[in-house]
């Protein structure tokens, strides 16, 4: 039994303009104590160890920028798991990496979750972010979930959390990740003020199985293309005019088979200790661009210079974007500086297509026969 001494400040009138003041001492007696709440380890709702299985071979584009996310699952747990308490409860929980099996992070920008820590994995090139709910998780606990009940009880809530991989670096054709080198993770309701009997432990998370990445590119060899012989008074009749379309397509060979990847977009599922799947892969891209040797007017392409060469002519270049288009029916007429994306076909081919052609057009009011020879340099990027 608590004895408190309460005092209470009274003034008096005690005569015409003065003021006394009494002092008056109260003994109170209370007898209230501050309950606590008792919890535990809900047995409705048991802790959880997760261990996922993630395999698959992914394609990833050597070109792809640094930052990208080439891997993404979300994992869920197998069934609810919590906490019981004999009375009323509000208790947060926090999730935590609890074993770095690759070592610590490292902060870098990422396309898609900002400037962030990325934990290594076994692979160079290949880092690692676990995270869930916009909450990217670290050896620092992050708040992750409420458990909340009005009345003694239990209360359960089901895991869910993503993991990304993101391209660090450079990654070797072939380079097989192994998911148990991936943070573990350690979801908890920590000690809180007003409760005994915490902390409780939820859900243990960790990984099992292999990715591998795929990122050679084909070979490429010279396009030589013969425009053929045309009559001055034939085809070029005045300032727009031209010949027919030329297949100047750029062949790719030895390919490697192009099964794009699981982007965050695009992401595998996993629920329990069972294995990943499902999710539309993210296609790989050819990223397409040329560069004329040749100074460009009005896009169209110079010749080479010479004393026997034509004037009043250039060359003009078309493409499409299906593999499988008719090159000499291009979809797109090629403008100075453009860059335009192929879609990489997924069938396993190993010789792909890139539609390219080219004709000759007048843009001169007077042409004048003689050599027309250009050439273009075409850059591919592998996304």
């Amino acid at each position: 039994m608590n004895r408190k001494l309460r005092s209470i400040l009274l003034f008096t009138l005690a005569k015409a303009g003065e003021l006394v003041l009494l002092l008056a001492v109260i003994l109170g007696i209370s007898t209230s104590a501050e309950a606590m709440v008792t919890c535990k380890a809900s047995t409705a709702y048991p802790a959880e160890t997760l261990i996922p299985n993630i395999n698959t071979t992914s394609y990833a584009g050597n070109d792809l920028p640094l930052g990208s996310t080439i891997y993404d699952s979300h994992v869920n747990g197998s069934g609810m798991t919590g906490v019981s308490c004999d009375a009323s409860f509000n208790l947060k929980a926090e999730m935590v990496v609890s074993d770095m099996p690759s070592g610590a992070p490292t902060l870098m920008s990422t396309s898609a979750y900002g400037t962030v820590y990325v934990y290594p994995t076994n692979v160079s090139g290949v880092g690692v972010i676990p995270w869930g709910n916009d909450k990217r998780f670290s050896g620092t606990p992050a708040e992750y979930g409420v458990f909340s009940v009005g009345s003694a009880g239990d209360n359960g809530q089901t895991l869910l959390i993503d993991i990304s991989l993101i391209k660090t670096g450079p990654i070797a054709s072939g380079a097989t990740v192994n998911a148990s080198s991936f943070p573990h993770l350690s979801w908890d309701i920590p000690n809180t003020s007003g409760y005994t009997g915490l902390p409780v432990h939820l859900a243990s998370i960790s990984y099992t199985g292999t990715i591998q990445f795929i990122t050679r590119t084909c070979t490429t060899s010279d396009v030589n293309v013969s425009m053929g012989t045309h009559e001055i008074a034939d085809k070029f009749t005045g300032v727009g005019s031209t010949t027919d379309w030329v297949d100047s397509s750029i062949i790719l060979q030895d390919c490697p088979s192009f099964s794009g990847y699981h982007s965050l977009d695009s992401a595998q599922s996993v629920t329990g200790n069972n294995t990943a799947s499902g999710g539309n892969v993210t296609a790989t891209t050819f990223s397409v661009s040329l560069q004329p040797t040749n100074s460009v007017t009005d896009d169209i392409v110079g010749l080479d210079p010479g004393t026997d060469a034509a004037t009043g002519v250039g060359i003009q270049l078309g493409y499409s974007t299906d593999t499988d288009a008719d090159a000499t029916m291009p979809q797109t007429l090629w403008t100075s500086g453009t860059t335009w994306d192929v879609t990489a076909p997924s069938d396993g081919r190993s010789t792909v297509k890139i539609p390219l052609a080219a004709r000759y057009i007048q843009n001169a009011s007077h042409a004048t026969p003689g050599k027309a020879n250009a050439k273009v340099i075409f850059n591919i990027d592998y996304k």
